[in-house]
């Protein structure tokens, strides 16, 4: 039994994410950033954005939980064991920031098959509290089924 076609359009969320100074200093210390932008209040507090932001991928943290919970979902029923994660991609509207209070929902968007493959994506859409957009996110798995 493969991929429920029938799920194409189940959403997910809302998620809620309080970024916060340590989680963004300690992101761009994993992925060995030393751009002022991310590590260094003082630097930061003089630029266009008032404080530090975090880098781009920093988004990964909160707006792949849409596609996470799909995976997991057993009315999708994923087939983890041939799962693989096919692409992503991120369209930014504005940094996030120390403090921002970020709200993720998602959507399993499409789903179809070629071949022997099952595909789904997910759209993920991270606003702020105030309902402004932060970062929309789609997410691709690849299902090879025997």
């Amino acid at each position: 039994m493969g991929l429920n076609m029938e799920k194409q359009g189940k959403t997910y969320g809302p998620y809620r994410y309080k970024a916060g100074l340590e989680k963004i200093k300690e992101f761009a210390e994993a992925i060995k950033s030393e751009d002022k932008h991310y590590l260094d209040e003082e630097f930061a507090a003089k630029t266009p954005h008032g404080g530090v932001i975090a880098p781009p991928t920093f988004c990964v943290n909160f707006n792949m939980r849409p596609f996470a919970a799909a995976v997991m979902d057993p009315e999708l029923n994923v087939n983890v064991a041939f799962l693989v994660h096919g692409e992503q991609e991120f369209e930014f509207f504005r940094p996030v920031k120390d403090g921002d209070i970020l709200i993720t929902t998602g959507v399993v968007e499409k789903m179809w098959t070629k071949g022997n493959l099952e595909f789904f994506s997910v759209r993920a859409e991270t606003k702020d509290e105030s309902g402004q957009p932060i970062v929309t996110g789609r997410y691709t798995g690849v299902i090879r089924n025997m």
